[in-house]
């Protein structure tokens, strides 16, 4: 039986906010009790609205924030028995903007050696060899480590990112946003550099992301975040197809279509995005859901569904 890469149990952040000089603290929930498990192999696409929570769940496995409640496990043990040395050998993150997170002061051998020289691995010789080896594996000349990241042209520089994410030979690789700050045409070459990559290398994905093409192209299982709650979860190809929840549907229909003549998509939203502060009672999808009741506000409702394709809804899509 293979064993779960990375999980999560009733995963919880509260952050303490300002609300004003005379008004003290305000608590906001950014993730409230997520359980999510990445098996080996897999693409997860974690999608959603900004501010629902998706990046907070990254910075917390990946050792940057706290969890107020909950566990993270990986492999199977309490990710938090790992130091973060340990942690940064087996997972490693690709951010969002290749433009600020790589130095533009340090060559991109400085940048891509990084991990070498903070684990002390090698000799000098064997980290020169092994930075020729990656930037060639990510579709980049050796050369090219001689070049600065202002020499670089965006779908290069996310290369030498994800280059600098494979120095360890890391088993989980975090993806937050990879390709939200590339041209279109970029992009799909990113994304499929990352697929080639995870067949070649045996890499798992978790792709954090609010573009829902990306997600369609490279993920191979896609769960749904609003307001802190995974509210849908399923294969990409079931949760394309066949979308259950009222929010998840709402998603897919607002997708830019190529025909001018088709205008812009109606979502049916309604108001805007709910106040995380003040979140609404029940479900916190009702005051924007067209299939709201009554048992909606007064009650949150719980996941349910067949075996791998649960939907958190009162009033789900039939299968």
């Amino acid at each position: 039986m293979t064993t779960t890469l990375l999980h999560t149990k009733d995963l919880t952040k509260v952050y303490q906010i300002s609300a004003g000089i005379f008004k003290g603290k305000q608590s906001l929930t950014a993730v409230n009790g997520i359980s999510i498990d990445v098996n080996p192999g897999e693409v997860v696409g974690l999608v959603g609205e900004s501010g629902c929570g998706k990046s907070t769940i990254a910075r917390i496995v990946l050792g940057l924030e706290k969890a107020t409640s909950g566990e993270v496990y990986y492999a199977g043990a309490p990710i938090s028995d790992m130091d973060r040395k340990q942690r940064s050998r087996r997972i490693q993150p690709i951010f969002q903007d290749p433009y600020s997170s790589l130095n533009p002061r340090k060559s991109i051998e400085t940048i891509v050696s990084l991990p070498y020289r903070v684990h002390k691995v090698g000799n000098r010789a064997a980290m020169m060899d092994r930075v020729d080896e990656i930037l060639e594996t990510v579709g980049l000349p050796s050369r090219m480590r001689y070049s600065y990241p202002n020499q670089l042209s965006g779908g290069q520089r996310q290369r030498v990112a994800i280059a600098r994410a494979l120095m360890m030979s890391p088993e989980l690789v975090i993806c937050d946003e990879p390709t939200s700050a590339l041209d279109v045409s970029v992009q799909s070459q990113i994304l499929n550099l990352l697929l080639d990559l995870r067949d070649q290398q045996g890499l798992t994905y978790l792709i954090i992301t609010h573009n829902l093409s990306v997600v369609e192209h490279i993920a191979t299982r896609v769960a749904v975040m609003y307001l802190g709650r995974i509210v849908e979860e399923a294969e990409t190809k079931v949760l394309f197809s066949n979308p259950r929840h009222p929010y998840t549907h709402a998603l897919l229909s607002s997708v830019l279509t190529p025909e001018p003549q088709m205008g812009l998509p109606k979502t049916h939203l309604g108001i805007a995005y709910p106040n995380p502060i003040d979140p609404p009672s029940g479900c916190t999808f009702h005051p924007r859901c067209p299939k709201v009741t009554e048992e909606c506000k007064l009650s949150r409702p719980q996941a349910s569904g067949p075996s791998g394709h649960f939907v958190e809804c009162f009033h789900p899509e039939p299968e």
